[in-house]
Order: structure tokens, then sequence, then C-alpha cells
């Protein structure tokens, strides 16, 4: 039984929570918010915008934004990349055993 795991997806997701919030009431009372949304505005179509281009374009600049755009984490555990799974720290030992840690720094 894994104890004491820490959820990072939860924590991240808090913190983009607070710090949103925190800056759209900031950009509210300094009279920004709609240069914030122009912002996000512009910034979400010219993100679109590069990404079809990339496709329509084909080639590696195509295929690069395919990849990108398609990444999974689990889906190269096969070729041996660092996955959750393999991650220092994280163990499927039994419970009375402990977690396998990195050896101490000299």
């Amino acid at each position: 039984m894994r104890r004491y795991k820490v959820h990072w997806g939860a924590f991240g997701t808090f913190m983009t929570v607070i710090l949103g919030s925190t800056m759209v009431k900031f950009y509210y009372a300094q009279n920004l918010l709609p240069w914030y949304a122009i912002g996000l505005f512009i910034g979400f179509f010219g993100n679109l915008a590069v990404r079809v281009a990339g496709t329509i374009a084909g080639g590696r600049v195509g295929e690069g934004l395919l990849e990108i755009s398609a990444y999974s984490g689990t889906a190269h555990a096969a070729e041996g990349d660092n996955t959750s799974e393999e991650r220092v720290g994280t163990t499927d030992a039994p419970a009375d055993e402990g977690p396998r840690l990195a050896p101490p720094l000299p």
C-alpha cells in the first residue's frame, strides 16, 4: 500500500485556480481585464493558425506539430522512457519494506 503519495495533478490544478483567480482580480482592479481577454483571444487563434499552417505545409513541420499534440506520457513506457512508474522513490515492493529511495549524496 502506498502512503503519503502526493497527487501532483490535484496540487497543480489547485495552484492554477489560485493563480488564475488572483490574476483576474488584479486585472479587474487595474481596469486591464479587456486587454487580458484580447491577449487570450489572439494567443488562442495564433496557436490555431500555426498548427493549421504546419499541418498544411506537411513534411517535418507538420509531423512535429502532430506528434506534440498527440503526446501521451505513458505511450513510450515500453521504449524505456522515464515514466512516473519508473521514477526513483516509487515502488511496487510490499508495504513492510518501504519505498526504495535514491542513495544519499556524498
